[in-house]
């Protein structure tokens, strides 16, 4: 589930030239995209601690809950604020409408089992997450 995160990078997009409306602002396009790079290099550092099997894991994947659900709170409040859903984003439309539904069910599925697993080993979080 983490690592399917570290994809969020895809945001980055939002940035290419004639990838989106030029009216769109530049501004909120780009804290959409640093929003998920910042994301997806929280999910990588904490898959590696858990594959690692460090102390820092559970922590880490903490870390990069709060940051993730920062992240698709921001996204979701520029996206209505700029009414994107009617305005030319590309192919970021393919991501609007499958990936971020899938990161927003992981999220979910990775609080649900951090909260029910915390107190377990490693071993067993890491097969879940």
């Amino acid at each position: 589930m983490l690592l399917l995160h570290v994809f969020r990078f895809a945001g980055f997009t939002l940035l290419v030239v004639d990838q989106v409306d030029p009216s769109i602002s530049r501004e909120a396009l780009s804290a959409i995209a640093y929003g998920d790079l910042l994301a997806a290099i929280s999910a990588l550092i904490a898959a590696l601690a858990l594959r690692g099997r460090s102390s820092l894991a559970v922590p880490l994947i903490w870390v990069f809950t709060i940051i993730g659900f920062v992240d698709i709170v921001n996204v979701g409040r520029i996206a209505i604020s700029l009414d994107l859903f009617n305005q030319y984003i590309g192919t970021m439309w393919f991501v609007a409408i499958l990936f971020f539904p899938t990161l927003l069910i992981a999220h979910i599925y990775i609080v649900y089992r951090l909260i029910n697993k915390g107190s377990e080993d490693l071993k067993n979080i890491e097969n879940d997450l």
